[in-house]
């Protein structure tokens, strides 16, 4: 038997990075099923702080432009 989570947007919901920084937002969602890979989609990240953590991500979304 799997076991299947798909929550709704958990504004109290605390992520961290590995170095142990919090990210900060106005909150996260989990997605996933445990035979597979748990998403957390999280939101109200800053520009600064996608173009800094999630360079590949932004870079792929906004290409070249500058925010």
């Amino acid at each position: 038997m799997y076991k299947f989570i798909d929550t709704i947007v958990i504004h109290q919901l605390k992520v961290y990075f590995e170095n142990g920084i919090e990210l900060t937002g106005w909150g996260a969602a989990i997605t996933g099923m445990d035979s597979e890979e748990y998403e957390i989609q999280f939101g109200g990240i800053s520009p600064e702080l996608m173009q800094r953590e999630f360079k590949h991500y932004y870079d792929e979304y906004f290409g070249n432009e500058t925010h």
